[in-house]
């Protein structure tokens, strides 16, 4: 029978004698009972094949051909897909009474004018079938892997192994397909579009909806109603769940680049960070009192990371540019941070942190950036201590903001205008 008939509507759910569906798992691949609920893993299509025939369906779109084989009824009108902005050569018929494959030729249609490619999406109207996506969210990037070759994976996937990210890989490349008002997630390396459970399936059956959120990551992306979370490393062997939770964060909002321009948009990240970061190095050269070994080793690790960006010519070249960039803040650490107690001056203001956060007053007491959830700044006045020594040799700390000594005040701290505990260091190296 024809999928969609009154007759298929009415034997769509089998249901056992305890009054649960019979219910297709994906993790188990195999049918259990067990689930009361009417959704994708227990709905099922039933099909008479005394007279239906197997249809092969070659459809090429330039160089790439994709092929799915579905049952037709004999008789049954033939339909292919229609794609947004291309004519095909498929002439209307019938299905005979025997297997059958065809091949449709896609064409660009040259009435529908090709939005202009733009490296990042900022705009849905900047979308093309015709165009391939690098997707990442802040934690990771939507990629496909043959070691779960049916499902969408992440590179935070504990099962995918370590992945560099290379937007030029086919694995790593996604097609936004829209078809009338509705868009679809096809994996170019899958050969498949992404339907609400996460898997990779031959038709086009979940909507792809993209909400602007703003940001760096600015499209919250959701198929079939659910999100597309990615997670963080080591939670899960995909690397993302597709389920009910919407709300906006840094797993189910993505940037959007064009494969082919992926450089150039990661090159603009990049030299963000560079220019800060060589910002930072010259105001210390500029600020501190240093040797001139010390100034030389900085100054050569910023042309190092010049030279590198400029060298620039592929995705590969990304991770050692970004390496020469953490170099430089190695170089001016080396110079800038206390090592010994007889570099200590009264003079000199000091940013106290670690790799949680920094030191930071709140007005009454000392407290760190993390805790009143505000970011390291070497420039802000309440991240700015001095540590005071007295004429006996006794170390004090010294709020430079609040003009106010900071002293023990039972399990915390609080500000005074004298001193009246004086600061103990220990080398921790």
């Amino acid at each position: 029978m024809a999928e969609g008939s009154d007759l298929d509507k009415l034997v769509r759910f089998v249901q056992n004698g305890a009054g649960s569906w019979l219910n297709c798992q994906n993790q188990a691949n195999v049918p259990v009972l067990g689930n009361t609920g009417k959704g994708g893993w227990t709905v099922h299509n039933v099909y008479d094949m005394s007279n239906a025939y197997r249809l092969t369906i070659n459809s090429k779109v330039g160089d790439e051909t994709t092929t799915k084989v579905i049952m037709v009824e004999a008789g049954a009108a033939i339909t292919v897909d229609a794609k947004d902005g291309y004519t095909h050569d498929f002439v209307a018929q019938n299905m005979p009474a025997a297997d059958t494959e065809i091949t449709v030729t896609y064409t660009v249609d040259e009435n529908v004018e090709e939005p202009e490619a733009v490296e990042v999406i900022t705009d849905l109207s900047q979308l093309s079938n015709s165009r391939k996506y690098f997707i990442e969210s802040a934690r990771c990037f939507l990629m496909y892997t043959e070691t779960i070759a049916d499902y969408l994976t992440t590179s935070n996937g504990t099962a995918v192994g370590t992945v560099e990210k290379n937007p030029e890989d086919a694995n790593q490349q996604f097609q936004i397909v829209k078809d009338g008002e509705s868009y679809y997630l096809y994996s170019v390396g899958a050969e498949k579009y992404v339907n609400s459970a996460g898997a990779f399936v031959a038709e086009k059956t979940d909507a792809l909806t993209l909400e602007n959120v703003g940001g760096t990551y600015q499209w919250k992306l959701c198929i079939g109603g659910k999100g597309l979370n990615s997670q963080d490393p080591g939670q899960m062997a995909n690397g993302i769940v597709v389920n009910g939770w919407t709300t906006t964060d840094a797993g189910n909002c993505y940037r959007i680049i064009d494969a082919e321009y992926a450089l150039t948009a990661e090159l603009a990240i990049v030299k963000g960070e560079l220019d800060a970061m060589v910002a930072y190095a010259n105001g210390m050269l500029d600020s501190r009192t240093m040797t001139e070994e010390q100034k030389t080793a900085i100054e050569d690790a910023i042309a190092e990371a010049n030279d590198a960006f400029e060298a620039a010519a592929s995705m590969s070249d990304i991770p050692g540019i970004r390496t020469k960039i953490a170099n430089i803040n190695t170089k001016v650490a080396d110079a800038i941070y206390l090592k010994s107690l007889e570099n200590l001056s009264n003079s000199v203001a000091y940013v106290v942190s670690n790799s949680r956060g920094a030191w930071v007053t709140n007005g009454t007491a000392l407290t760190s950036t993390q805790k009143i959830e505000v970011e390291k700044d070497i420039t802000s006045a309440a991240q700015h201590f001095a540590f005071i020594t007295s004429e006996n040799d006794n170390i004090y700390l010294y709020s430079i903001s609040d003009k106010k000594f900071v002293s023990k005040s039972g399990d915390g701290t609080k500000l005074t205008d004298t001193p009246e505990q004086n600061v103990y260091f220990q080398n921790g190296t």
